[in-house]
């Protein structure tokens, strides 16, 4: 019988304990589970000589077996952009068994800025790993679709902005109708934020530091110190206007990394209004740690997001 390890982190999380001196290297965690089996979701294990793990499909060819997924994905992406171009339009896909052809799902949410900035870090990896001038083709594209029929008015309160979503196979962003429309999600603006930033980095562009800008100067010109009920930006809100009253709006969320990922890469390239980057940054990181926090099966939740969705 195989016999392998898994290591299991439960109740919860790790940290690496830092000198004077310099970082200390962290314990390794213990093993806690034991598991003697010999297929795992119906695949035979497969171990190397130290009997760790092998990953499949070709468990000889370690290499392959990691790089094929995402190749795999690139191509019908690249299909996709010479043809129909659904990835624009759907979220969410099954496909023909037969033909292998996208099946788009008519009934979910287009998460249009949430996919770009996923897509963004796929690519940042993915070029240079392939070498592959066409992926920065097929991202730039996909993100210049967003900025012409995904950003919010210029006269609003979050101005110039990516709306979060769309209703399946719209042409036009401007939230998914489930949840309302107009609305924004201040987080996601951070993560797209971001991700517009690295496109500039990535291609010299200033289109793409222009659009990063707008949303660091839309989180800076709307944040707020947070309390045990409110957070610095909420989780969803009105963007003409910025309320948070309403079905599916809310003032709390507890992500806060976008953003703060937003603005420090702006103060580490000295572009915008640093100082101010610089102070909205560092309320939006204190604010967790001086919010009442437990932890609970290494899960992170501020004690106070049940009273603030008033459940």
């Amino acid at each position: 019988m195989r016999t392998f390890l898994l290591t299991i982190l439960l109740g919860g999380l790790a940290a690496s304990t830092f000198t004077s001196v310099g970082a200390q290297a962290q314990e390794p965690f213990s093993v806690v589970s034991r598991v003697d089996a010999p297929t795992i979701a119906g695949r035979p294990v497969e171990l190397d000589p130290s009997r760790k793990l092998l990953p499949w499909p070709m468990p000889d060819s370690t290499g392959f077996s990691y790089s094929s997924p995402f190749l795999t994905q690139w191509t019908i992406l690249w299909d996709q952009y010479n043809r129909q171009r659904l990835p624009y339009y759907y979220c969410c896909f099954d496909f023909d068994r037969t033909s292998f052809e996208l099946i788009p799902d008519e009934h979910w949410a287009n998460s249009t800025a949430y996919l770009r900035a996923m897509l963004e870090g796929f690519v940042e990896r993915l070029y240079p790993y392939t070498g592959d001038s066409r992926t920065l083709q097929f991202l730039q594209n996909f993100v210049d679709y967003e900025l012409e029929n995904g950003l919010t008015p210029e006269t609003y309160v979050w101005a110039q902005v990516p709306y979060a979503s769309a209703n399946p196979g719209a042409r036009r962003y401007t939230g998914w109708s489930f949840h309302g429309e107009d609305y924004v999600e201040p987080p996601i603006v951070g993560e797209d934020g971001y991700a517009y930033l690295r496109l500039y980095e990535m291609t010299g562009n200033t289109r793409y530091l222009r659009a990063a800008l707008r949303c660091a100067e839309a989180l800076a010109k709307n944040y707020k110190p947070g309390d045990e009920r409110t957070s610095p930006w909420p989780v969803r809100c009105y963007a003409r206007d910025g309320r948070v009253e309403g079905e599916h709006m809310g003032p709390y969320s507890a992500n806060v990394v976008e953003p703060i990922m937003l603005f420090d890469e702006l103060i580490r390239l000295g572009v915008g209004d640093v100082k101010d980057y610089q102070r909205v940054r560092q309320g939006a990181w204190d604010w967790p740690q001086n919010t009442p926090c437990e932890i609970t099966s290494g899960l992170v939740i501020l004690k106070t997001s049940h009273q603030a969705w008033g459940t």
